[in-house]
């Protein structure tokens, strides 16, 4: 897979593409490569920042609150940033993903009632 991802990267004639490949790439190495992955994933948080490109914003912050070794506020803090970019965007698939993301750093932190259920109650709130 990471050859694919690879070669959209060098094919991609947008910065949309480009940041999409980025992303992909950085998923892909989450868990291969973390310091390249994170690299990676920061770079595309910085070009959809400039560029207002939302759900490469939201891939990105997936991505690196799966990666951060051992800060798992942060990776709270970026899944619920990230959850409400995905949201907005009604991307199901990425909702998914950050609820994951959300449960296992919950579940990190010790705090195991949040990490089985209370991700899940918190988007059954108004």
């Amino acid at each position: 897979m990471t050859d694919e991802v690879e070669a959209q990267l060098a094919a991609a004639t947008s910065k949309n593409l480009k940041m999409d490949a980025l992303n992909a790439l950085a998923w892909e190495l989450r868990h291969r490569d973390i310091k390249l992955g994170l690299e990676l994933a920061q770079t595309a948080f910085s070009l959809s920042q400039t560029e207002g490109y939302q759900n490469g914003l939201g891939e990105c912050l997936v991505t690196q609150s799966q990666i951060i070794p051992a800060d798992f506020d942060l990776a709270l803090s970026q899944g619920y940033q990230t959850l409400a970019i995905f949201e907005q965007l009604d991307d199901f698939a990425g909702q998914s993903r950050t609820l994951y993301t959300l449960c296992w750093a919950h579940w990190f932190t010790d705090n195991f009632v949040k990490a089985i259920g209370q991700v899940y109650l918190d988007q059954e709130q108004p």
